[in-house]
This record gives structure tokens, sequence and C-alpha cells, in this order.
């Protein structure tokens, strides 16, 4: 059975592994998907910057996070 610092350390490479992925095909996806969506380049602008206010968002929410849990 794997620990719970495993646990911990498998999930963020699962979750940093999808953030790598999405940030690779997303550019790539995006010309099939505006054209079978009929997006402009306005809407395709705001798929792609979608991925970078959940980012931020995630950061300053791990961030209140830390600050307020500290090392365990």
């Amino acid at each position: 059975m794997l620990s719970r610092a495993s646990h911990a350390i498998a999930l963020c490479s699962i979750a940093n592994f999808i953030n790598s992925a999405d940030r690779v095909i997303m550019p790539i996806a995006i010309v099939p998907m505006a054209d079978e969506y009929k997006w402009d380049l306005h809407g395709q602008g705001w798929v792609l910057s979608s991925f970078a206010v959940g980012y931020m968002s995630s950061q300053v929410i791990g961030g209140s996070g830390a600050k307020k849990y500290g090392e365990r």
C-alpha cells in the first residue's frame, strides 16, 4: 500500500502531466475546433485564454492554502 506522501506525489504528477498536455495540445486542437463550432478569432482567444485564467486562479487558491495550513 502506498503512503500518504506517495499518493500526494502521484496526484501532483498526474496534474502536472495534464497541465503540460493541455498547453501543448490546445494550440493544435483549436484549428479544427474553430472550424467545427464556427468560432471567430475573438472566441478562439477566449478558449485559449481560459487555460491561463484557470492556471492563475489555482495558483492563488494553492498559495492561500499553503499559507493557511503550512508544512505538514
